[in-house]
């Protein structure tokens, strides 16, 4: 009896990756980012005015790698407190959670999900958006039922989630490499 053997999927690396992520008390299919995907994440966080946040952090730094270690740092971070704050509040405050969200929306605003739910009696009557070629462009029964799910804990884990399954941090880099970086 002969038995054929499979060949190994040359292309395994770079076919799509899918976990299961929690919303609410249900859970759905967060997979590898379409471009369509991307492109919508990407330019949400290309919005984020994350600049205000990693500028005086980086000056921070900076002064700190140039002081002799004898406290400076610390009378620093004091001085630099208010400014920190202001950026932070801004960044974090009003922008963090409808980011978070959105990031959310749009990772997993996807057919797949959108059957799944229709299939557990999750959604009834969807009408999904699609394109000039009948693709797929999201559905507002399910971006719905994400936004009346969602928690901020789960909202962070997907988009921690969706940063390891899209290889984002090897795609953009380790940010803070040149602020740490030593001569």
């Amino acid at each position: 009896m002969t038995t054929k053997s499979r060949k190994a999927d040359p292309f395994k690396a770079i076919r799509p990756m899918q976990e299961e992520v929690a919303i609410g008390a249900h859970s759905l299919t967060l997979k590898t980012a379409t471009l369509d995907q991307e492109s919508r994440f990407l330019e949400l966080i290309e919005t984020l005015e994350l600049h205000k946040l990693i500028g005086p952090v980086a000056s921070l730094i900076e002064q700190a790698q140039e002081s002799d270690g004898t406290g400076l740092f610390i009378q620093r971070i004091a001085s630099a407190g208010p400014e920190l704050w202001q950026a932070a509040r801004v960044v974090l405050g009003k922008q963090f959670a409808p980011a978070v969200q959105s990031g959310c929306l749009a990772l997993l605003d996807s057919e797949h999900n959108m059957d799944r739910l229709v299939k557990n009696g999750l959604l009834e009557n969807v009408s999904p958006d699609t394109g000039p070629d009948g693709e797929f462009l999201g559905c507002p029964s399910l971006r719905r039922f994400i936004k009346s799910e969602l928690t901020l804990v789960q909202g962070v884990r997907i988009i921690q989630t969706a940063w390891t399954l899209n290889g984002y941090g090897s795609l953009m880099g380790n940010l803070l490499a040149p602020l740490t970086a030593q001569d």
